[in-house]
């Protein structure tokens, strides 16, 4: 196998697989459509066998977007010093109910 066969093959496997990403970020807001369109009859099945799972993911989604503001707010200093993010009485009674769940599920394992 020359060299020249070798770079044609490349390219091609490379063209294939640029071509598989650009098919799954097209498919990509119908997946999110579809999973948001269901969550309603996910969450209770979710709870049934995670108790507090709802109440974890939304504590999750509620720190990332919190620490993600933090970041954004300090700029170019947010990695050089740490990092203050500051939560709600609501946020914290949230982690303390999860920390609680997750205490339950594992004495019970």
């Amino acid at each position: 196998m020359g060299l020249g066969t070798l770079v044609s093959d490349f390219k091609k496997d490379a063209e294939a697989v640029k071509n598989f990403i650009v098919k799954i970020a097209g498919d990509a807001p119908a997946v999110v459509a579809a999973v948001t369109k269901d969550e309603a009859a996910i969450v209770p099945v979710l709870e049934a066998f995670l108790p507090k799972s709802s109440t974890a993911i939304s504590l999750g989604n509620t720190l990332l977007d919190a620490v993600a503001q933090a970041v954004e707010d300090a700029g170019p200093a947010a990695g050089s010093s740490g990092l203050f993010v500051p939560l709600d009485q609501t946020v914290v009674s949230d982690v303390r109910a999860v920390i609680a769940a997750a205490k339950a599920a594992a004495a019970k394992a």
